[in-house]
């Protein structure tokens, strides 16, 4: 396992662990990562849908837009296993009347200790999302991390893939935003893995922490990873891998995974409760100015 070390504010810290047998997402091995499954805890509306652009992308570049006024969505991928893993909340909101609300307990296990949503895997090369998340005041520093957003990626099950940790995930240790970094260019993953951690920054409470993320995948030198956090530039990665070796492009993902619950946790956090607001997910044509939160529309 690696070890979490605090560091100044103002210092960004790049660590790289190559890992033999621990990686995000499973307790002890890779492919004891869950598969995509569907939970019949919550009523999803089926007036928006998260899923692979199409042609009409080319006119529309904006695929998805959720203001969790009226709707949840419609997703693929649907780990919401309790009536209170995630439904629309008026205490906190971006903009508008109600946001996401997503609640994980410690004993929350029917999906491996999580409470998430996910897109359709497909194929697209480039993509643009935006998002908006607060943390309320009970949010209490952990040394048991837990990722809030993922790019996970669908493995070459016809080549003898098994499911692994996300190639690209927004992680929360000890109060912190991590960026959890993973490539191969291999045909099949299989053994180690190099993990790239990057520092962004502590998770401050009580107020709206705005998100944009920028990716061209790519296994080799072509891609690019650029992130920023409140309208500024934390991550401008280019010309450098950004994800496994697969027939199908990584997929986006939002909510609360603390895979470490199934075998640790700390007496004080029991419970983690974070909203969700202005999501938008786009195409290559999209740009940062169709997909920032709160952005006029």
């Amino acid at each position: 396992m690696f070890i979490y070390k605090k560091y100044p504010k103002a210092f960004i810290l790049v660590l790289s662990i190559t890992l033999s047998s621990f990686v995000m997402g499973c307790s002890k091995t890779d492919s004891e990562e869950l598969a995509p499954q569907e939970s019949t805890g919550i009523r999803l509306s089926e007036q928006i849908s998260a899923v692979s652009p199409t042609n009409s992308s080319l006119l529309n570049p904006i695929t998805t837009f959720l203001d969790f006024e009226q709707s949840v969505g419609t997703w693929y991928e649907r780990s919401l296993g309790y009536s209170w893993s995630a439904f629309l909340h008026g205490q906190a909101k971006r903009v508008g009347k109600s946001a996401l609300r997503f609640e994980l307990r410690r004993n929350d296990s029917k999906y491996g200790h999580r409470t998430e949503l996910g897109e359709k895997p497909g194929v697209r090369k480039e993509v643009w999302v935006g998002f908006s998340n607060f943390f309320p005041s009970s949010y209490l520093k952990d040394p048991v991390q837990e990722a809030v957003m993922q790019f996970q990626a669908h493995p070459d099950v016809n080549k003898g893939e098994a499911w692994r940790s996300p190639p690209v995930a927004l992680i929360i240790l000890n109060d912190r935003f991590i960026l959890d970094l993973r490539t191969d260019a291999r045909a099949v993953t299989t053994g180690e893995l190099k993990l790239t951690r990057i520092d962004l920054g502590p998770v401050d409470k009580e107020v709206w922490n705005d998100w944009v993320f920028h990716v061209k995948w790519a296994w080799d030198n072509t891609g690019i990873l650029e992130v920023w956090k409140n309208n500024k530039l934390v991550v401008s990665r280019k010309n450098m891998p950004n994800s496994y070796n697969d027939q199908l492009d990584p997929y986006f993902k939002v909510g609360i995974y603390k895979w470490e619950w199934a075998w640790k946790s700390s007496p004080s956090v029991q419970k983690r409760v974070y909203f969700l607001d202005e999501l938008t997910i786009g195409t290559a044509a999209a740009g940062y100015n169709g997909v920032y939160p709160g952005r006029k529309r």
